[in-house]
């Protein structure tokens, strides 16, 4: 109909004039941009919660690191007090790259580590550990 000709027509004379590409690209740099000089970096300490997860008889225990900004955290594993996991990626940040802090939406982030937990281990005592650039001190929750 007449609107669909002059659509076809107005994206014709758009699509010939370079300045509508540079200006879409100096407004898109200015959505990208302004909202970091309008509202200051967000920071917040994350919440902790560690959840047993069971697979058949195979017990698991996931930390979960939610709320926290910026992205910058490393979690923990700990076992009756001894450090456990530093190897297999159970730190989020660390060089291995099997667990990341994943944006909510919000300007928030959320993370989260598995370890199994072997048989006979029914006394020990497990811990997860935050460091984050909004705690004074590592954040704590124990299992």
């Amino acid at each position: 109909g007449t609107l669909g000709a002059l659509g076809d027509a107005l994206a014709r004379a758009l699509d010939g004039d370079a300045r509508w590409g540079q200006r879409l690209r100096q407004r898109r740099q200015l959505c990208q941009e302004l909202p970091r000089s309008v509202w200051p970096p967000l920071r917040a300490p994350p919440q902790l919660r560690i959840v047993p997860e069971r697979s058949g008889s195979a017990l698991a225990l996931a930390c979960h690191a939610w709320g926290f900004s910026p992205a910058d955290i490393t979690l923990r594993w700990f076992r009756n007090g001894d450090i456990i996991g530093d190897a297999v990626g159970d730190a989020v940040g660390d060089t291995s790259g099997q667990s990341r802090a994943l944006p909510v939406g919000d300007g928030t982030f959320r993370a989260q580590v598995t370890i199994p937990v072997p048989p006979g281990t029914s006394g020990d005592t497990f811990e997860c550990v935050a460091l984050h650039p909004s705690l004074e001190e590592p954040l704590r929750v124990t299992w």
